[in-house]
């Protein structure tokens, strides 16, 4: 731990270099962070659009409405599989930049 915390004192102040590999592990951090943030709202569009429906009567309505909930459920589904895959890039790439032997395999979707 001493020479992980002496380690990091070392290091260059500021900003990332241009091109760098820090400078693009920020740049897919960045990139990740906004798509959860998507994600997010899509969220919680579906759990707005999904209480909505609960409430109709018509079944000519209704059966639109449930339609729109399992399109907005697999356009979710599609970007956290895109975040995911993102995900483990970034981490094989930072794992291959440190040396660091093969990572294990990657979770399996349920």
């Amino acid at each position: 731990m001493l020479m992980l915390l002496l380690a990091c004192a070392l290091g260059e102040g500021g900003p990332a270099t241009p091109g760098s590999a820090s400078a693009e592990a920020v740049a897919a951090e960045a990139r990740i962070a906004t798509q959860a943030g998507e994600i997010e709202s899509m969220a919680i569009e579906l759990e707005e659009v999904a209480t909505s429906a609960r409430t109709i009567q018509d079944p000519a309505q209704r059966a639109a409405a449930i339609a729109d909930v399992q399109t907005r459920i697999e356009a979710i589904r599609a970007k956290n599989q895109a975040l995911q895959a993102e995900l483990l890039e970034l981490d094989r790439r930072l794992h291959d930049q440190a040396g660091d032997p093969a990572l294990p395999a990657p979770p399996t979707e349920r």
